[in-house]
């Protein structure tokens, strides 16, 4: 667990996962403040994430990437994890 970057230091932390080849091939989970979800999404390459209401606190949103390090696919899933959460 790497906690070492503050609620604003998106760039580097993404600057961290995109350049270090610890996390090449790995799935990578960031728990982070979803005010700034979608800030975070754009720096890794994907340019238009939907909006996030912020009223919502069970949802995943995945990004896969290319070789090339550009986003492949990105999902919206619901968590699961607790009764009331969406299941869409």
């Amino acid at each position: 667990m790497n906690t070492s970057f503050e609620k604003d230091e998106i760039e580097e932390l993404v600057n961290e996962i995109k350049c270090n080849a610890e996390y090449e091939n790995k799935m990578v989970l960031i728990s982070w403040g979803h005010e700034i979800i979608e800030d975070m999404v754009k720096a890794f390459g994907y340019k238009h994430p939907p909006e996030w209401d912020h009223n919502t606190f069970d949802r995943a949103w995945i990004l896969e990437f290319k070789d090339n390090g550009g986003v492949s696919t990105f999902q919206d899933i619901p968590q699961k994890l607790l009764s009331g959460d969406s299941s869409y």
